[in-house]
Formats: structure tokens, C-alpha cells, sequence
């Protein structure tokens, strides 16, 4: 399996259907996963032994997992680009597809002529759940109460009624995934910048009382410029959570989820946010994970009880202070975890020390 590990996503309406299910004792001591094939998006069912510590699930039923498997780039995409309009916009190539929703290339159709198409459009599936609907609603009020130069702003949304879609701005450059796709690992200099600006998106996230939850290299994008900008509010969750999608699931990526969120969601804080962006920071610096060894199934153990590789291990010649950093933002107390008020001042004093650096590169 691909080092990005398995998204999880626990729908408490289909909670009936799993709870015995999900609540089959093990022979393993470990954890057993069912995956789907997919190295970035793996939908996963989760047998538990009935006396397991970390996650026991008879004791918190409200923690259940979807089992329906990921949707795969087809031929026959509800929207044919480049051939009809749809409302005022021209779709044109297909820039990504997840779950629920495809992203496409657009341009106002009232000037055609002398426009270029520097929009995109997520258009959410027609076929889909209603867990699609209502995480579309829930990212376009989020970024609606939210605005930041680091955060991807939405231009337009309609999302009361079909077909739901909102309008962003077409930014440029790649995602810290294909970046360390073509690159390896990136300078310290360029990750510590890239890194510092998504802290100053998350500072302006934490201050409105909103937790990101799921910052991740796909989340992140990097403009020709250097300029950073994080994206997918889909799964905020609120301080104040009569504005979650639920107030005991869990919707993430194991991969970058903070130990306290495996337990329950509602232990989720802004601190989680750190943990998650630590591992981006050590994945930009070294290429790996600092779980690199671990396979999938046992990110969950992982998380609560490995203690993540020295980054300077990886990359001797690393400061100390660097590797100071990453053990704040990896450990596994919430507590002990900069907050990103905190955070935002700690890259940018490292940066000066890099300073040099960034402009050769």
C-alpha cells in the first residue's frame, strides 16, 4: 500500500447497518482491515478485538465506518467538458474527481471570446450520497466565514437545490503531492516557507474557531511564486459543534490524523491541526513519513504509541533546532504541541536562518 495510508470516513447513518460488523472479535491482536484498492483513497472496514484499548467500539457506537468503495476516474463523467454549458459557466478539461465531486477547468460563458478560464467548478456528483450535499454546504460556509490570503476562497456556490456546485479561483502550481512526487524532498528553506504559510492560514481558521481536519500534501498548493495556499474545508470541524458534520465522527486521513482524533472526534483541537501539518513538514524535508516502516493497517497504533523517526536521522544535515520543531508539533500530547499563534513565529525566526537558501533555490 502507498505511504499516504487510508482515508476514513464514519457515518453515524449507517451505524445500524455496521455496528455488529464492525464489533466481530478478532484473532489478531492487531487491527484488521479490509482495503479497497487506491493509494490515496482507501475506504477500509475495521474489526476490533472486543477488549481492544485504543478503539473500542461497543463502548462508542457512534464510531462506524463506511464500507462503500471509492469512486474511480470514468469515461462516462456526468459532465461532458467542453461540449455544453452548465448554468453560466463552460466546462472544460477535468482537473480531479474525488468521492462525491469532479473539479473542472471554466470560463463565464458571457465572454467567451476574450476570457481566460482561470476558473474551476466543483460539481458534486449527481448519483452521490446525501453526505456529499451536506459536506459541500458545509465547506462553502466555512469559507464563507473564513477569508485568508493562504486559504482558497469561494467565488460562488449554489447549494440549496441540484445541481450543487461552487466556483473558485483556478490557482496555479502543484500540490505538495506532486511536488514531492517529481522532487523527492525540498529544500529546508522552501519547506519551512510553504509550511509557515499554511500555519498563518490555520491561525486565521483557529482564531474563527474552526479545526481544518484534514491537512494533508493534497491540501496544499504551491503557486509558481512560492505562495501557498491550503484548501478543502470540507471537513472543518467547529469549536463550537452545532456546526459539525457529527459530533463523534471521525473524517480524515489516518495518515495525518492526530492521535487524539483516533479515539473520538471529540477530542479534536486546534493542536491536531499542528500534529497533521508536522508530518507534512517532515514528509516535505525528508521524502518519508516518519511512520514510513509502518504498514497501513497499523498507522492507528502507530499514532497513539510510535515514536515518529528523528528527522535528522533521515537528514543529517538538518539543524537541531529543526528537529526541536517536528518533535513539538509530532507529540503525541495535544498539550505539548505549539498552537499555531505559537507556530507562525517559530517558522519564520528558522526561515531567516535559511533565508539565504531560499534564494539560491
Amino acid at each position: 500500500m502507498g505511504k499516504q495510508g487510508a482515508n476514513i470516513s464514519a457515518f453515524p447513518g449507517k451505524q445500524d447497518v455496521l455496528k455488529d460488523e464492525i464489533t466481530k472479535p478478532s484473532q489478531d491482536k492487531n487491527f484488521n482491515f479490509h482495503l479497497y484498492q487506491g493509494r490515496s483513497n482507501l475506504t477500509l472496514t475495521l474489526y476490533l478485538p472486543h477488549s481492544h484499548p485504543i478503539l473500542a467500539l461497543r463502548q462508542n457506537p457512534f464510531m462506524s465506518l463506511s464500507t462503500a468503495q471509492p469512486r474511480t476516474k470514468r469515461a462516462d463523467s456526468f459532465t461532458a467538458p467542453g461540449q455544453r454549458p452548465f448554468g453560466c459557466w463552460q466546462l472544460l478539461d477535468l482537473l480531479g474527481e474525488g468521492q462525491w465531486s469532479q473539479v473542472f477547468r471554466a470560463r463565464p460563458l458571457r465572454s467567451l471570446g476574450d476570457s481566460a478560464a482561470d476558473y474551476a467548478i466543483k460539481i458534486l456528483r449527481p448519483d452521490g450520497d446525501s453526505l456529499g450535499t451536506v459536506m459541500m454546504q458545509h465547506e462553502v460556509y466555512v469559507a464563507y466565514h473564513v477569508s485568508h490570503p493562504n486559504l482558497c476562497p469561494i467565488l460562488s456556490a449554489h447549494v440549496d437545490a441540484p445541481p450543487f456546485y461552487f466556483v473558485m479561483p483556478l490557482l496555479p502550481g502543484q500540490t505538495v503531492k506532486r511536488l514531492l512526487n517529481t522532487k523527492v524532498s525540498l529544500p529546508p528553506s522552501i519547506a519551512l516557507w510553504t509550511v509557515r504559510q499554511v500555519a498563518e492560514a490555520m491561525l486565521e481558521l483557529h482564531n474563527k474557531r474552526w479545526i481544518h481536519g484534514d491537512t494533508k500534501p493534497e491540501n496544499i498548493i504551491v503557486g509558481p511564486n512560492g505562495h501557498a495556499t491550503l484548501t478543502d474545508l470540507g471537513f472543518c470541524r467547529s469549536f463550537d459543534r452545532n456546526h459539525n458534520l457529527s459530533q463523534k465522527q471521525f473524517c480524515g486521513t489516518i495518515a495525518y490524523a492526530a492521535p487524539e482524533t483516533l479515539t473520538t472526534a471529540l477530542n479534536a483541537t486546534p493542536q491536531s491541526d499542528i500534529y497533521s501539518l508536522g508530518i507534512v513538514l517532515f514528509e516535505m524535508l525528508t521524502g518519508e513519513s516518519p511512520f514510513r516502516n509502518v504498514p497501513d493497517h497499523n498507522l492507528v497504533v502507530a499514532h497513539l504509541q510510535k515514536k515518529p523517526s528523528d528527522v535528522r536521522s533521515k537528514k543529517p544535515f538538518l539543524s537541531n533546532r529543526i528537529s526541536e520543531l517536528l518533535t513539538h508539533m509530532l507529540a503525541k500530547d495535544p498539550l505539548r504541541r505549539p498552537t499555531a499563534e505559537e507556530l507562525v513565529p517559530w517558522l519564520m525566526d528558522l526561515e531567516i536562518d535559511l533565508i539565504d537558501e531560499r534564494t539560491v533555490a
